[in-house]
Formats: C-alpha cells, sequence, structure tokens
C-alpha cells in the first residue's frame, strides 16, 4: 500500500490511530511537490480509517520563512493498494468526511515557524481511530488544482525521524498550581516533541517554549516558541505541528492538578549520512570542525535553512556561499543499496528550482533572495545573491551533470542575467546595490560597486557555460562578449592605480565616494572587500594580480567581520599556494572562531564571530578548508572528468586523519609528519583518476619517496610539491 497526498500548506496523517507523516515539503504554488511512501505496516485486514490534519493558515496572515500566504487551502490524496492486476485506489473525493472545530485551534504565527494552540476539550473522541463516529462531519468539497502548478513527485527524500533522549528534567512531572519545569537535550536538534499529560480536571494548561540556550534550569534564545494546550479531564498526548531547533526546553503549567508523564522529542531533519571525519594533532580545530558540521546537519530540513529558530528561511546567499561546500565535502546523501556514498546535492537543486518558479520572481526579472516566502522588504531581492544562483546552478550541473535542471530554469536566468545588462552606465558597470553582507563598508549603497560588478561578471561567465551546455549558444556568446566588456571597464574605471587595487564604488556622476544605508558619508578610495571579491570572482587581470593580491593581504583581517566573508578570505590564502600562506589560514581561523568556541551550550557556531543566532550556517564555513586543505582532498574540474586532486597542506600540525566527501565517492586520508618524515596514505575510490601532491618539506633538495613500497626515483617537482 501506498498513499500520494499533498496539502497547501501543510498535512499530518494518521492510520488507525498511528502517526505515520508530515509534510509536504516547502514549496511555491507555482511548483507543488506530492509526497509518495509506503503505509502497509499502519494497515490491518477489515476496517481503516486514514486521518488527515490540513493546516491552511488564516486569511491574513504574513506567511513564514517556509510557507507562504499566497496559497489556496487543498488537499489530494491516493491511496493504492494491491499490486499488478489486482489494485484499488482510493482517492480524495466527496465521500471523505472534514471538519474543522477541533482541538488545533487558530496557531499563531511568527515569521520562522508556527506555534500551535490546542485545546482538547474541543474534541469528542479520538478521530484518528477506527471507531470513531464522523456521521455529524461534513461532507468535503471538490475543487479545481488551478490554484497550483503541475503537481509532481518530491524531488528530495522525506525526513527520517529519530527520538533523541532527554539529558536532564525529571519525569513525571507534577504541577500542583502554576509551576515550571526544565529540561535539556545531549545536543541540538531539529524537530518537534511531543506531551503526555494527564489532568484531573478541565482547563488546566501547559505551555512549552524551546531554546537554543541554556542549562539545566535556565533557557534563552527561544525567539517567541510557544505550545499552548488547555487538557481536559483524562490523559492525553498531543505534538506541535511544526519543526523548530532547540536544545532546551521550558515547561510551565497553569491551573494545577497536571502531570507530565511524558516528554518526547522527535529529530527530523535531511537524512544525510555521516561519512565525512576530521581529527588532527589539535584537539581545538577536531572539535571545531565538529560542531561545524553538526551546524550545518542542523540547519539542514526540507531545506538549506540559514538557521534553526530564528528564521529557517532558505537564502540563496547562505547556501551558495556556505551549506553546499561543506556538506559536499563532509556529508554525503542518503545510502542507497549497491551504490557508495557520494557528495550530495539534493538540497541546493531544491533551492536553485525554488529561485526560479514563477511565483518567487518579480515581474521584472529579478530572483528572490530567499524561497519558498512571501517576505518583499529591503532583502527579499538581493544582487550579489542573484550571481551566487548562477554560481550554484553551474556547480551543480558540474557535479551532478544535470542539464535537465539548467533547461528547466534557464528563462529564469536569462531574464535575472537580462536585469543586470539593462543596468549598465555610460561607463558600462552595473548601477546597483553593492554586496550587501555586514562586513562591507558600502553594504546597500546603490552604485556602480566593485564587488558587486566582479558577482555580476562571473555570473555572466558562469551563464556562457551553461548555455553552452544546453545548446544556447548565442546567447551564451553574447553572455562571454559582455563578460568581456564588463571586465575591460572595470580594470579602466575602478582601478586605484596610487594603492594597486580597485575602488569600492563609482556614484553615478563617476565620483570615488559613496553613501552607506543611514546617510553617513564614507568616501572609501578602496577596500578590503573589493579587492578580495575581484580576485575571487576572476575579474583581475594577470598583470594585476599580484598588486591585488598584495593590497588584500594587508586589509582582510580587519575588514573581514563574519564567517561568511571568512570563506571568500579563506580561498584567498589557500590559493597562494605558500605554506606560510597555510599557516597563516589555519591561525586565521583559530583567531577569529576562538570566541565562537568559548560558549558551548549549544554545541554549535554562530553567525557572527562572537555573536548572533546560536546555530547558523554562517558559522560552519571554516570546516570545508579543513576538509579540503588540511586532509587535502578536491575535486579535479566537473564530476564527469572523474579525477580528483590531494594535496595535504601540513599548517603546522603534526598529524591530520578522516575521511572527504566527494562526488566520486568518499576519500580516507592519514597523513603524519615528525622527525622530518612525512607519512601520507589514502585511497581513491573505484574509476576515480588522481594526483597526488605530496609536500616537499625541504624545498630545494630532491626528496626520498617510497610510494606503495617502491623508491620514486627523479619525482616531478613543481613548486613545494612532488607531483603524481
Amino acid at each position: 500500500a501506498t498513499l500520494n497526498i499533498f496539502a497547501d500548506a501543510r498535512y499530518v496523517v494518521w492510520i488507525n490511530g498511528k502517526y505515520v507523516q508530515r509534510g509536504p515539503c516547502r514549496f511555491d504554488p507555482a511548483g507543488p511537490e506530492y509526497d509518495s511512501f509506503a503505509v502497509t505496516p499502519f494497515l490491518t485486514p477489515g476496517s481503516n480509517t486514514l486521518a488527515v490534519m490540513v493546516m491552511s493558515y488564516p486569511v491574513g496572515w504574513g506567511g513564514t520563512s517556509s510557507k507562504m500566504k499566497r496559497h489556496a487551502p487543498g488537499l489530494t490524496a491516493r491511496l493504492t493498494v494491491g499490486s499488478g492486476a489486482n489494485v484499488t485506489n482510493i482517492t480524495t473525493d466527496a465521500t471523505w468526511k472534514w471538519k474543522n472545530t477541533l482541538r488545533y485551534k487558530t496557531p499563531s504565527v511568527t515569521w520562522p515557524f508556527v506555534n500551535d494552540t490546542v485545546d482538547a476539550r474541543l474534541d469528542d473522541g479520538d478521530w484518528t481511530q477506527t471507531n470513531y463516529d464522523d456521521s455529524a462531519w461534513s461532507a468535503a468539497a471538490g475543487i479545481a488544482g488551478t490554484s497550483w502548478g503541475d503537481l509532481r513527485v518530491r524531488t528530495t527524500p522525506l525526513l527520517p525521524e529519530q527520538d533523541v533522549a532527554l539529558l536532564t528534567g525529571t519525569l513525571p512531572a507534577v504541577f500542583t498550581g502554576t509551576n515550571v519545569a526544565y529540561f535539556s537535550l545531549p545536543r541540538m536538534v531539529q524537530g518537534y516533541f511531543e506531551i503526555d499529560v494527564e489532568s484531573v480536571t478541565n482547563g488546566s494548561s501547559i505551555k512549552v517554549e524551546v531554546g537554543e540556550r541554556g542549562s539545566a534550569s535556565s533557557i534563552s534564545d527561544t525567539y517567541s516558541s510557544a505550545f499552548n494546550f488547555t487538557a481536559k479531564a483524562g490523559r492525553m498526548k498531543c505534538f506541535n505541528t511544526d519543526s523548530m531547533g532547540f536544545r532546551y526546553l521550558r515547561v510551565t503549567s497553569t491551573g494545577g492538578g497536571l502531570t507530565l508523564h511524558g516528554l518526547r522529542v522527535v529529530e527530523r531533519r535531511y537524512p544525510y549520512t555521516d561519512a565525512g571525519s576530521f581529527t588532527s594533532s589539535d584537539a581545538w580545530l577536531n572539535d571545531l570542525w565538529g560542531r561545524a558540521v553538526h551546524t550545518i546537519r542542523m540547519c539542514s530540513d526540507d531545506g538549506y535553512m540559514d538557521c534553526t529558530l530564528r528564521e529557517r528561511a532558505e537564502w540563496m546567499g547562505d547556501a551558495a556561499v556556505v551549506e553546499y561546500p561543506v556538506s559536499r565535502v563532509t556529508l554525503a546523501g542518503p545510502v542507497v543499496a549497491g551504490q557508495p556514498l557520494r557528495s550530495d546535492s539534493g538540497l541546493m537543486k531544491n533551492m536553485i528550482r525554488h529561485i526560479a518558479q514563477s511565483g518567487s520572481q518579480f515581474g521584472d526579472g529579478r530572483l528572490k533572495a530567499h524561497a519558498c516566502s512571501d517576505r518583499n522588504d529591503i532583502h527579499a531581492y538581493i544582487e550579489d545573491y542573484s550571481c551566487l544562483w548562477v554560481q550554484s546552478l553551474r556547480q551543480v550541473y558540474e557535479n551532478t551533470g544535470d542539464t535537465n535542471l539548467v533547461s528547466e530554469v534557464w528563462p529564469a536566468l536569462t531574464n535575472q542575467m537580462q536585469w543586470f545588462l539593462d543596468r549598465r552606465s555610460a561607463r558600462g558597470l552595473v548601477y546597483a546595490r553593492e554586496f550587501i553582507i555586514f562586513d562591507n563598508p558600502l553594504k546597500y549603497v546603490v552604485c556602480e560597486g566593485a564587488t558587486l560588478n566582479a558577482f555580476v561578471y562571473r555570473a555572466l561567465v558562469d551563464a556562457a557555460v551553461l548555455g553552452n551546455v544546453i545548446g544556447q549558444t548565442v546567447t551564451a556568446s553574447n553572455y562571454l562578449a559582455a563578460a568581456a566588456t564588463l571586465q575591460t571597464n572595470y580594470n579602466q574605471y575602478l582601478w586605484d592605480a596610487a594603492n594597486g587595487t580597485y575602488y569600492g564604488g563609482l556614484n553615478s556622476d563617476g565620483s570615488v565616494t559613496a553613501t552607506n544605508n543611514t546617510g553617513g558619508a564614507l568616501s572609501p578610495t578602496s577596500t578590503g572587500h573589493a579587492a578580495m571579491l575581484a580576485l575571487n570572482r576572476g575579474i583581475v587581470p594577470t598583470n594585476r594580480i599580484a598588486s591585488v593580491q598584495s593590497y588584500f593581504l594587508a586589509k582582510y583581517n580587519a575588514a573581514v567581520g563574519y564567517p561568511y566573508t571568512a570563506f571568500w578570505a579563506l580561498e584567498q590564502l589557500y590559493g597562494l599556494d605558500d605554506s606560510t600562506r597555510d599557516l597563516e589560514a589555519i591561525n586565521y581561523i583559530r583567531s577569529k572562531w576562538n570566541g565562537v568556541m568559548t560558549r558551548t551550550d549549544t554545541g554549535t557556531l554562530t553567525e557572527g564571530f562572537n555573536s548572533g543566532e546560536a546555530c547558523h550556517n554562517f558559522g560552519g564555513s571554516c570546516a570545508y578548508f579543513l576538509s579540503s586543505y588540511i586532509l587535502g582532498v578536491r575535486m579535479d574540474g566537473p564530476a564527469r572528468d572523474g579525477k580528483l586532486i590531494v594535496e595535504p597542506r601540513l599548517s603546522g600540525l603534526t598529524s591530520a586523519q578522516g575521511s572527504v566527501v566527494t562526488e566520486l565517492g568518499v576519500v580516507p586520508v592519514t597523513w603524519t609528519f615528525t622527525n622530518g618524515q612525512f607519512n601520507f596514505s589514502c585511497t581513491i575510490p573505484a574509476g576515480a583518476t588522481a594526483t597526488l601532491r605530496i609536500p616537499q618539506l625541504a624545498l630545494g633538495v630532491t626528496p626520498d619517496i617510497v610510494l606503495d613500497g617502491q623508491t620514486v626515483t627523479n619525482p616531478l617537482v613543481q613548486g613545494r610539491y612532488a607531483v603524481f
């Protein structure tokens, strides 16, 4: 037996009184996806009851970060029982019964989540059970499906559920009046909770709040979470309907006469496989890697989320810069029988599609900065995030070979690129808002900005590659020509010859000055961000690279104030391929993340280096470099080429071991450096080839190398590496 089901905006399914599933995944009405799952274990011979609670939130509500207000209520389901010629299909029609005066009342809706309000006194029995009398319920009404796009089966896996035992807190908890009880978990979870309550009277109530920070007797960072439950006499269970990220819970009773027999916490998140690992001679780095990866896990459910509790939104920039790179090398996709573990692109594909769907796109061609929500403020559209959308589409194509996705979203890509091209000034530079991340001194400034134009340049190049892949060769050629022209204009008008770098931006009159979003004059001649992003996006001509690198190295430490921006800074440091810079990069990580690591109550990393949301994907950016450079395994070109590069960077450490996840499989690595001797081993996945770049520890001296037990004579030496 298989159940196919879709509801707007959410559903919860029970069969014969047993909870089965909840969904669907977050969606834009232009692209709904139905869930499909086996329900055979829940069915019995004879009569069975299928009960579905559909939640379509109140008229006039503001929507959340993952549930749009621009929805029409509806349910469609098909239960298929049997196989071959002996198949019965049961579909939603007017024979179904419905009622809306149940225990789950109109919820309190906030930007990140839905707070349930439940009154058990409203139920006249357990409507999930087979023996429940629904004769007084109304007949369901058929509706047209034109409020939604074509339904297709869910493209990401269903979210598995797993119980997480409490770490602290006493059960049963007896409440005699207004009492408070605290509970904690061994780690942060993303999921929901269920209470098991017994009441001696009608009307006593319990409120459950969750928080990211706290202790065995305190809670904070709750972000107004509140599950309000009013009991009737007797014993009953009830759970909240939305997912949240938390480690601590506070239960407050009012009215007395209540016993909390159970508090069950259920983790529900994307089914990554923990295939990556990292340990080294530096215990602090080991702890940092573990907390970074756990942060990324907690920010992944049916989409890449910015954080676990405060917002839980799919932000394009967060996913492109931090979550996709980190998850690709540290976490494998779901286990599939007979297939090796590999990097997973499911959530990134999902986000790319969500952003492209018509419901998330402005009428003028701009792509929303986040999905799936109706938020329409200063952050509804972010210019540089749109460029990162194009970058991510190219990366997904190169990692998966999925040309169908490229073709599907190509119209959205061309609309966005035209929006940029239409905003070129007389100097041929795009005039729009500068790169908005917090530590850019020109954030939000509308100008001919150096970082924005570097982003657009890279987006044009990426778009050209994608166009050629799907046969859009004329458009691809036009994008390449536009990129070349933009590069020329960039290096003519934004070049700061006195400092050997780039101005931060130009005003419409060509003057080198700008105004920030609060109206204060900045007048920067050049910025560390301009140098960093110009290098990173590849717009710097060869003859200027050394000069811009020099400026970047002098400015980046003071300029970069967030783990998000630090990703690009670390890319530049490691890209210099210099042992001194390798050590500088590791010390930079130690320095910047030190304040974050002193706070241990969440077991996760924060949005800023010393502040911000307690479990935010930004904080996890460092894990990519520990896996890809210290262990030293990276893809060498698109996955279709089947090539890896293995290049460990010692960075002052004496040992490192672990596993790096790639699109070709998992690569275990071990190396030690003691008494002047470097020992290294790795296993390359079947069918892949690898270039090994082993560091020479005494430059200028021909190294003694033994490879698989055989002495290597006259090894190929490239710079500081012996190459195989």
